[in-house]
């Protein structure tokens, strides 16, 4: 879904709102968006989704914050380690 085009020095800037949904029509359900809570299982510590986005090979990736240091990247490999809070 695009969510805003704004106009910067005439160079378009497109910003996205990716979202992943799991099921069709309206049994379909957001499994993770921005701003969903998730946890490591092993640790419980908790992240907040700050965005998703996609690599160069098309598979999407998370970018969570704990809220006091850097966001971090966590890659399809690593999805299993983590559940929503």
């Amino acid at each position: 879904m695009i969510s805003s085009i704004v106009s910067e020095n005439d160079t378009k800037i497109v910003e996205e709102k990716l979202q992943i949904f799991a099921g069709k029509g309206e049994d379909r359900k957001t499994i993770l968006s921005r701003e969903f809570k998730i946890r490591e299982k092993q640790s419980r510590l908790s992240y907040t989704i700050e965005d998703i986005k996609l690599s160069q090979d098309g598979k999407p990736y998370l970018v969570a914050s704990d809220g006091l240091g850097p966001n971090f990247e966590i890659h399809p490999k690593d999805f299993s380690k983590y559940e929503r809070a």
